[in-house]
C-alpha cells in the first residue's frame, strides 16, 4: 500500500509539474533602434514541430506560443500566421501583402534536441524587422503593378526551452503550458529591451 501511494504521488507530481523556464542564449539589435509599431504580423514557422516525432502535440505547442505572443501585444493590432512543412504556398508573403504590417516578428527553430527519438528541447530564433509594403509600376509590363516589400532588421534573440515531450507522461495541457511559457518569455524579453513601441505613444 505504501509503495502504491508513493507511485500515485509521483505520477501526480509529473502531471502537475511545470516546464523548465526557457533560457535566453544570445541577442542583438540595431543600435538605438526602436520599432514604431502601427500593426504587427507574427509569423511562426512550425515546420520542425510538424515532424512525426511530435504527433499532434507539435501543433498544440506552436498554437499556444503564437497565441500567447498575440495576446501579450496589448493595444497593437496583430495578425498571426503559423506555417508548417506541408504548406505549398508562402503564407507569410500573402499575409504581408494583405495586412500591410509595419513590423514582422518571425519565429523559427534553429535546432531541436532529441533523445531516444523524442524531441526534448528546441532553440527558437525571433527576428523583428521593420517592413514597408507599397505598390509600384511593373518595369517589365507597363500599365501593370507589382507589390514591393522592403525590410530592415531591428532585433534578434535566440532562446532555448523544453518541448514537454520528454517526460514519462505527455499531456496536451502540459505541452500547451510549455508553448505559453516560451511565448511569455519572448514577450517579457521584448518589453525589457524596449524594442517595440506602439506608434501612437512614440514622440
Amino acid at each position: 500500500m505504501k509503495h502504491a501511494k508513493l507511485f500515485a504521488v509521483s505520477v501526480a507530481a509529473i502531471l502537475i509539474a511545470g516546464c523548465a523556464q526557457p533560457e535566453i542564449l544570445q541577442e542583438s539589435r540595431a543600435p538605438g533602434e526602436v520599432a514604431k509599431v502601427r500593426s504587427l504580423l507574427i509569423a511562426v514557422d512550425g515546420s520542425a514541430f510538424s515532424n512525426a516525432q511530435f504527433g499532434h502535440y507539435g501543433r498544440l505547442y506552436i498554437n499556444a506560443m503564437g497565441e500567447t505572443l498575440r495576446d501579450s501585444a496589448g493595444s497593437i493590432p496583430v495578425s498571426l500566421v503559423t506555417t508548417d512543412a506541408m504548406q505549398l504556398q508562402d503564407e507569410i508573403a500573402k499575409a504581408v501583402i494583405s495586412t500591410k504590417p509595419s513590423q514582422i516578428m518571425r519565429l523559427h527553430t534553429v535546432s531541436v534536441t532529441s533523445t531516444r527519438g523524442r524531441p526534448i528541447e528546441a532553440v527558437w530564433q525571433v527576428d523583428i524587422t521593420n517592413v514597408s509594403v507599397r505598390t509600384i509600376d511593373a518595369a517589365s509590363d507597363p500599365g501593370k503593378f507589382q507589390t514591393q516589400i522592403t525590410s530592415r532588421a531591428v532585433y534578434r534573440v535566440q532562446l532555448s526551452g523544453p518541448t514537454c515531450l520528454a517526460g514519462l507522461i505527455t499531456t496536451e495541457a502540459r505541452v500547451e503550458s510549455c508553448g505559453r511559457e516560451m511565448g511569455n518569455t519572448i514577450a517579457s524579453r521584448l518589453r525589457t529591451v524596449h524594442v517595440m513601441t506602439p506608434e501612437s505613444v512614440v514622440r
